[in-house]
Parts: C-alpha cells; sequence; structure tokens
C-alpha cells in the first residue's frame, strides 16, 4: 500500500518517505510499487520541499508513463504554476479537471492563472466556483475552512485590483472568518482599509497580520 508513503510526504517527514519507497522499489518480495506511482510520489517528495523543477521533472514522467493517472497532472499544474508557466499549468488543472471533475483546487489554480493573466472576469468565475465546491465538501462533513479562506482571499484580490474596496474588503474579511491564521488576507485587509480611511480597524489588521505570520513562522508553514 502506498499511503503510509504518501503521508510521510504530507507530514514533512521526507527522508523516511524517500527510504520507505527506495526499499518498495528495490524488494522484489514486496507489493509492486508501479512506475508511474514512484515517479508521482518522488515528484511530491520534491513538490512538499518547495523544489518545482525537480517535482515537475517526476510529474511529467508519470503522466508519460500512465496519461490517465490524475494526481501528478493536479500537483504539476500547481508546479507549473509556482514556476511560472501559466499556460502550462492552465492546461494541466483543465486535464485534471476532466479526469476529476468538481475538484475545487483545480478552480482555484485556474482563477490564479488568470488573474496573473489580468483577466479578472474569469479569475472571479473561477474563485466562486472554488468556494462552491469547497462548501459542499464542507456539507458532506470535509474540513474545508482553509481552503475557503484562500478562495474568498483570492476573490477579494480580484475586487480590490478592479478598485472595488467595500466588496474586497467584504471577501477579505469572509476570509479571515473561516480561517483566521491567513496571514497575507489580513495584511491585505489592512491594506484595503488603510485605503479606505479605517486607520483603527486598519491598526488591528496590521496587528494580527504579525502574529499569525510569527505563528506560522514558528510552525515552519509560511
Amino acid at each position: 500500500m502506498l499511503e503510509p508513503i504518501f503521508e510521510l510526504i504530507s507530514s514533512g517527514d521526507f527522508d523516511e518517505a524517500t527510504r520507505q519507497l527506495d526499499a518498495r522499489l528495490a524488494d522484489d518480495d514486496a507489493e509492486p510499487v508501479l512506475a508511474y506511482q514512484g515517479e508521482f510520489l518522488r515528484g511530491f517528495i520534491f513538490h512538499r520541499q518547495k523544489q518545482y523543477s525537480q517535482a515537475r521533472e517526476h510529474f511529467t514522467r508519470a503522466t508519460e508513463l500512465h496519461p490517465d493517472y490524475h494526481p501528478p497532472h493536479h500537483f504539476g499544474a500547481f508546479a507549473d504554476y509556482y514556476l511560472g508557466d501559466l499556460s502550462r499549468a492552465r492546461a494541466g488543472f483543465e486535464r485534471h479537471l476532466e479526469l476529476r471533475p468538481g475538484e475545487a483546487d483545480d478552480h482555484f489554480g485556474i482563477g490564479l492563472c488568470d488573474l496573473d493573466e489580468g483577466d479578472l472576469d474569469g479569475a472571479e468565475q473561477h474563485f466562486e466556483q472554488a468556494v462552491v465546491l469547497h462548501r459542499e465538501a464542507a456539507a458532506r462533513g470535509a474540513d474545508r475552512r482553509r481552503e475557503i479562506g484562500s478562495s474568498l482571499a483570492r476573490l477579494g484580490d480580484v475586487h480590490e485590483q478592479r478598485g472595488d474596496l467595500e466588496t474586497a474588503r467584504r471577501a477579505y474579511e469572509q476570509a479571515l472568518q473561516s480561517w483566521p491564521p491567513h496571514h497575507e488576507a489580513w495584511s491585505k485587509l489592512h491594506r484595503v482599509l488603510v485605503r479606505l480611511g479605517e486607520t483603527d480597524l486598519a491598526a488591528i489588521a496590521l496587528e494580527q497580520h504579525g502574529q499569525w505570520l510569527a505563528h506560522a513562522r514558528r510552525e515552519g508553514g509560511e
């Protein structure tokens, strides 16, 4: 079973994950790990360490070995986005949506591409769809507070770029109601409040930003 290795990677124990993956690939008596799954897991190890170029190499090999194996399309798209390859990232998100319709994070990813390319209408549509899908998952019992907060914060970015500061403010406030540790959203809310002349509230937002940023650094999650 591959789940224990995936969990090790998700928890940040990359050395042990690599050791177990190497052992599984080398052990002829163990349940075989298919080549494309091994490539994906190696890519995921790099991805979690923000080594996106190396991650993309393994994700690409995984999709070449098994074009319909969906995880490397998704994570590869985010690697492409972080590397600044928006067209390739968009294609990866769209391919993953073909394989896994209704994946909220793919809409979020496409929204990021739209936002970076200046397509505010497209970005708004995809971020809103991400919020809807995450809320549907939450209604089924999944914990999507962080994802909802991230999507709402990006909607705030859309409204701020349009110059609609009151709507941006509401979006950032809703994002923080969903996920208070979102220190970037606190910073953005501070910026909007300053522009709106709400100096007292802006000071509170700035203080919250500093506190949650320090927390993220202590936890290694910045």
